[in-house]
């Protein structure tokens, strides 16, 4: 039986959290797919790259290097469309005629932030966590969870940033923050 985890917040560490899970899931013999909604294939993360090495597939979501704040609209809309096929393509994996595999763990991170900024189908993600929890374990991250996702998850954690470094100026660190 696959659970939905729901990891948000504005604190640090929601897709480290997630990486970790996929990891315990990769060393138990566990097929991983770990979906990058708001990260392009320029920005490997280093958790990224270990998830690789490890066997997990990760798919990224944009495909532009830009912030949300720094797009135009058509670019907008051709993230959207991308995002919306990984998670139809992740869909038909389900079904006993797909040659893909069917992974048992699915990360769908920054899954909030890119519905809350519209460039994930929120109809399509509803509809892909009621077709698909019931087989494998889900875990989406982000910011701000609409209602319906709180209603959903099976484990709600939230992060809340009481204290960091970039308050001091101190920039994002190899490593730590990336």
């Amino acid at each position: 039986m696959g659970l939905i985890h729901l990891y948000y917040g504005d604190g640090k560490g929601k897709t480290t959290a997630a990486a970790g899970l996929a990891l315990r899931a990769l060393g138990a013999g566990m097929a991983v797919t770990f979906v990058r909604f708001l990260k392009s294939d320029g920005w490997d993360s280093k958790e990224a790259v270990l998830l690789k090495q490890c066997g997990a597939e990760v798919i990224n979501g944009k495909t532009t290097e830009k912030f949300i704040s720094g797009m135009e609209e058509a670019e907008k809309r051709e993230i959207r469309m991308r995002q919306d096929e990984i998670l139809k393509e992740l869909m038909k994996r389900k079904t006993e005629s797909s040659t893909e595999a069917l992974s048992e763990l699915v990360v769908l991170d920054e899954a909030l932030t890119a519905c809350r900024y519209e460039l994930l189908d929120e109809e399509l993600l509803k509809l892909f966590l009621s077709d698909n929890h019931i087989s494998r374990e889900i875990v989406l991250t982000g910011r701000a969870p609409m209602p319906w996702m709180l209603e959903t998850a099976d484990y709600i954690t939230r992060f809340q940033a009481e204290k960091h470094p970039y308050e001091k100026g101190i920039k994002a660190r190899k490593g730590i923050e990336y």
